[in-house]
């Protein structure tokens, strides 16, 4: 077990070295947070152009400039990770450091989010222009939403780390990795806002955690949902953190155990 002092000590160290490392391929960083914002926007711009009223362009020019910003510090890569990892055998050497892998691998993604923000920010105040994209209509509600776009961060990648485990029983992720992607993308409300999926497509999502990665902090932060549906949404998220925590904790668990004795 790790204390937490030399926990917060660790997480100070290996932010500042992963930010030194992103910063070294800062292009790169910033050419994909770019192509990041592509999609929603692309999708922003073709439900601004296909609204009948004022008030709808106004939504969806917020809605999507916003989805541009949450897409990106939502994002995460740790899934393309794995399988690399463990057939180059450089997972090994993660193993023999006292910290948890999971730790490591949210500071690299983290430092990804810090170094490619300024250009995020910056394209999206310019797209946000182009589309006639107002503020918040509520203070309150887009404080709301900040929280629920921060939990949205740590639920995503704790989801998807413990998808990223697969890998040690897959020969090859890639298929299944492109799957999911394609599944969130449409159930997450990245292509349009939630109320306007059809019916059976809604219902599907609110099975699913997806929706809270990025469809209902939107909904928080453009005041599309009430203050009290947004406590709810993080409420709901502070719930789906533990117990994918709980469960990426004893997958992992079995995932050693199968490595040490594959690679023996």
């Amino acid at each position: 077990m790790v204390n937490t002092r030399r926990l917060i000590r660790f997480y100070r160290a290996q932010f500042r070295l992963s930010v030194a490392s992103e910063l070294e391929y800062k292009g790169a960083v910033w050419l994909w947070a770019l192509v990041g914002m592509l999609q929603p926007l692309v999708a922003g711009f073709v439900w601004i152009a296909t609204s009948e009223s004022s008030q709808e362009r106004s939504f969806f020019a917020l809605y999507f400039t916003a989805g541009a910003v949450f897409t990106n510090l939502t994002s995460v890569w740790v899934m393309w990770e794995y399988r690399r990892r463990i057939a180059s055998g450089a997972f090994s050497s993660h193993l023999l450091t006292p910290i948890h892998p999971f730790h490591r691998d949210l500071c690299a993604m983290l430092a990804s989010k810090v170094v490619g923000l300024p250009i995020v920010l910056t394209g999206s105040v310019l797209a946000g222009a182009a589309m006639g994209a107002g503020l918040p209509p509520s203070l309150s509600g887009a404080l709301l939403g900040l929280l629920a776009l921060a939990l949205a961060i740590v639920l995503r990648f704790v989801v998807e780390w413990l998808l990223a485990l697969a890998a040690f029983w897959m020969v090859r992720t890639d298929g299944l990795n492109s799957l999911y992607f394609a599944v969130v993308t449409l159930l997450s409300g990245a292509f349009a806002p939630l109320d306007r999926l059809p019916g059976w497509m809604r219902t599907t999502s609110e099975l699913t955690p997806f929706p809270y990665f990025l469809g209902y902090p939107l909904e928080i932060f453009t005041a599309r949902a009430t203050p009290r549906n947004g406590l709810h949404v993080i409420m709901v998220q502070l719930a789906m953190i533990l117990v994918f925590g709980v469960l990426g904790r004893l997958t992992y668990k079995r995932a050693i155990l199968r490595y040490e004795g594959v690679s023996s």
